[in-house]
């Protein structure tokens, strides 16, 4: 699947999100990619799942990890936030964001999205590819909120 193919159609519906991203399982983590089967990071799945507008949301200067401020304002203006009292409460296909530092108050630094098995993310680290896991109470305490695509 390339960029292109992914990002040309219009707004994705949850099920099509997750149909996407599930495409993308196995696609190599690399820092800020946007080519799935070839490297991906967290926002480039976000991105290449949702598709058409998505690519507003899209951006790739960022170090290490996505700037939290940034990336929140960005979250907030492009999404609509879920009343997801828990990581568990959001429905599939909803974008998920972590504080990977376990601080909340340093905002999101990772993104996922949810499925009806757990979630998918590009994970850096020792599986270092686009993996769909169960969601574990590590994932549970990091969760800070759910979104669904807002259509403008």
């Amino acid at each position: 699947m390339s960029l292109d193919q992914t990002t040309s159609s219009a707004l994705r519906q949850p099920s099509e999100i997750v149909r996407n991203a599930r495409l993308m399982l196995g696609t190599p983590f690399r820092h800020q990619g946007r080519q799935p089967g070839v490297g991906i990071d967290c926002l480039g799945l976000v991105v290449c799942s949702i598709g058409g507008r998505a690519r507003e949301l899209d951006e790739t200067d960022y170090a290490g990890v996505p700037d939290s401020i940034r990336l929140q304002v960005a979250l907030d203006r492009h999404f609509e936030p879920l009343d997801a009292g828990s990581i568990h409460d959001a429905p599939a296909g909803a974008i998920l964001s972590f504080a990977v530092y376990g601080d909340p108050h340093r905002g999101a630094r990772h993104l996922g999205i949810k499925s009806d098995r757990g979630m998918i993310h590009a994970r850096h680290g020792a599986r270092n590819a686009v993996v769909e896991v169960p969601i574990s109470d590590a994932w549970s305490d990091l969760f800070l909120k759910a979104y669904e695509w807002r259509a403008q």
